[in-house]
């Protein structure tokens, strides 16, 4: 094994958010007109305005009232371009509610978009943890994590696995809608409720970033015991945990990202096929029409992915999920299989405080978990309505 930095191209498979946090607001922070997003550069709109009290005055009150920013200034801002810092395509069909607030995504300083090296190395981290505890049998899982990654960071294999950033190009950006299937006894599957206008990476965008692995160091760090007697109890030597041969190097390390990302999604067709045959019986009352269309483009949007991951080059590209809608599974691996295990986390997660009477209680019990899919829904070229999943991208090797 040797130390070996390698560029990875990551290919957008479908929309990806990676958010700051931000919800931009309506009017205050972005105008939408002719299906597109123009996000408000303040120190553009006083360039064109001037700096007076009136002025300020002026747009302050226009803002309240929810005026455009034309309509506010007609003679000065004639075109929203001229006050944008950047443009966003809208991508979908949205509700006056949905249109609120827009979830930012995350921009470096000059206004580029850009995947962070920590939220791949999660990613995989994910991957790697689903992977590899499946072997551990019994425990919590905070012990199964300890048994695959040591006890702590600084026993951590993947200390020895360097991750860069990932940044695209200008106008890589579009505006989709985030939605979710939402199992409901008395409503429809998809549920509106819950949308969201989402800023993401368009899907077909491409950029590189790198992925070291330390080999040797990890095999040194193993060999050569430090002791630490401030830090370990009775003498005890720090148990550094050796890299496992799924993550040795580079080829190893994408068949194990793509056994673990076809492992999910096999679960989430088979269990959505099974749901769309008989088991939708067991929780809903009603399975319309439409909740079957919808049904039908979220199981073939599934094995899209699936096809993607078949028709990889074994051990020099693989599909990863990552960022905003990843889900449960995703983002905790999906290891436990142990029954009673698993519903200890499902319990965990459906914990439920009443605000009145502070009394904890597990909610949606009967229901199977989890229960909702995050997805995002689109008009195409052809302006037909879509769904269609949100965080998976493709890695390969540049050789």
């Amino acid at each position: 094994m040797k130390d070996a930095k390698h560029t990875i191209k990551m290919e957008l498979i479908t929309p990806v958010h990676i958010g700051n946090d931000n919800f931009l607001q309506n009017i205050f922070d972005f105008i939408i007109e002719n299906d597109n997003i123009y996000l408000i550069d303040t120190q553009k709109v006083f360039e064109k305005i001037g700096y007076d009290e009136k002025q300020i005055q002026t747009l302050v009150a226009g803002v309240e009232r929810g005026e455009s920013l034309k309509h506010i200034f007609p003679g000065r801002i004639t075109n929203l371009e001229d006050v944008s810092k950047r443009i966003i395509p809208i991508t979908c069909n949205i509700s006056e509610k949905g249109a609120t607030t827009l979830k930012e995504c995350l921009h470096d300083g000059r206004g580029i978009a850009y995947i962070p090296g920590s939220s791949i190395k999660g990613a995989i981290r994910s991957a790697i943890m689903g992977t590899l505890a499946q072997e551990q049998r019994g425990g919590k899982p905070k012990d199964c994590e300890k048994a695959v990654f040591g006890k702590d960071p600084y026993c951590d294999f993947m200390r020895f696995m360097q991750v860069s950033d990932a940044y695209f190009f200008e106008n890589c950006e579009i505006a989709t809608k985030s939605t979710s299937l939402n199992i409901q006894e008395t409503k429809q599957l998809l549920d509106n409720t819950l949308e969201q206008l989402t800023e993401c990476v368009e899907p077909g965008n491409e950029t590189t970033f790198t992925i070291k692995i330390s080999a040797n160091r990890n095999r040194t760090a193993v060999q050569e015991v430090k002791w630490n007697k401030s830090y370990w109890k009775d003498n005890m030597p720090m148990p550094m945990k050796s890299l496992p041969a799924q993550v040795s190097d580079i080829e190893n390390l994408f068949k194990t990202i793509n056994a673990h990302t076809l492992r999910l999604i096999n679960e989430d067709i088979d269990f959505w096929n099974n749901f769309y045959n008989t088991d939708w019986e067991k929780y809903m009352r009603d399975f319309s029409l439409q909740d079957e269309n919808n049904l039908k483009n979220y199981i073939n949007a599934l094995i899209g992915i699936r096809r993607e991951i078949k028709n990889s080059i074994e051990g020099e590209e693989c599909v990863l999920r990552i960022g905003y809608a990843s889900g449960w599974k995703f983002m905790t691996g999906s290891w436990i299989t142990d029954k009673k295990e698993l519903k200890e986390a499902e319990i965990s997660v459906r914990e439920h405080k009443n605000k009145q009477t502070g009394k904890i209680t597990s909610i949606y019990t009967h229901m199977p978990f989890p229960k909702t899919r995050r997805i995002e829904e689109f008009i195409d070229e052809d302006n037909n309505r879509g769904l269609g999943l949100l965080g998976f991208v493709k890695l390969k090797i540049n050789k």
